[in-house]
């Protein structure tokens, strides 16, 4: 199964906003892990964990931008 579509289905019991906040927050926490990486292997961890929340983000963020 696609990573995108787990983290979907996991993220379908919180509402939209708070689980898209929550997507940045982990997005936003690897790109600066990868910022101040001191070797090439906590390098790759920092962009599994970006990868990771990026995937579910356009899901999302299309439930969040509906209007009310």
């Amino acid at each position: 199964m696609d990573r995108s579509i787990c983290a979907n289905i996991a993220l379908i019991r919180i509402r939209p906003k708070p689980a898209l906040m929550l997507l940045f927050a982990i997005f936003l926490a690897g790109n600066v892990l990868a910022a101040v990486a001191p070797s090439y292997p906590i390098m790759v961890v920092a962009r599994v964990v970006t990868g990771f929340s990026s995937g579910p983000f356009p899901c999302c963020s299309s439930r969040t931008a509906r209007p009310p």
